[in-house]
């Protein structure tokens, strides 16, 4: 790989909305960002149903 860039990580421990609006157009190919937890708002969990298509074909 000479002469080509290593791919680089960087982790923050910090508020996601901040940190995104820091970053430069185009400079992240993922951005993972964790949901608040203990925020005192009532959480509901759904659950997703779904069913297999005839013949297991799409679209």
């Amino acid at each position: 790989m000479s002469g080509t860039a290593e791919p680089r990580s960087i982790v923050y421990c910090a508020d996601g909305v901040e940190v995104a609006r820091g970053l430069a157009d185009e400079s992240a190919d993922l951005v993972y960002l964790d949901p608040p937890f203990n925020t005192g708002r009532r959480q509901e969990r759904e659950r997703l149903r779904t069913r297999r298509a005839e013949g297991g074909g799409g679209d």
